[in-house]
């Protein structure tokens, strides 16, 4: 009897303490799930940037390659153009010399003359042609 008196009191005492801090039990309990709600957010978030930043740099070196790629191919087209402009060049400076030549050959004849081709000139003029 003396027995179930002491745990009557032993356990209202625990009853009256938990009923007494019952509200204090509580806020400690959400705060302890915010907690963890707010860590478990930060680490999603954290790890979802990461994972964005690294495909936006993949993303980014593909572009720089294609760029680099895009340079070299227009280097070496503006070298070819060059030297194709180069023997272009050379090209119509020999025609020009040749057609310098031929006016001045033209101008030597008499003045009734040079009006009148012959089968030479136009035999002459034929490489010049366009085609």
């Amino acid at each position: 009897m003396i027995s179930g008196i002491v745990a009557s009191l032993v356990g209202g005492a625990a009853l009256s303490w938990l009923r007494g801090n019952l509200m204090v039990i509580a806020i400690s309990a959400v705060a302890v799930g915010l907690t963890g709600l707010v860590a478990g957010g930060y680490g999603y978030l954290s790890g979802y940037n990461s994972a964005r930043a690294k495909c936006q740099t993949a993303t980014l070196k593909r572009q720089i390659a294609e760029l680099q790629r895009d340079r070299d191919v227009q280097k070496i087209t503006a070298e070819s153009n060059a030297a194709r402009v180069r023997v272009l060049e050379e090209t119509a400076n020999k025609l020009d010399q040749r057609v310098a030549d031929y006016e001045a050959e033209l101008a030597k004849r008499p003045a009734n003359a040079s009006c009148a081709l012959t089968d030479d000139d136009i035999r002459r003029l034929r490489p010049n042609r366009r085609r």
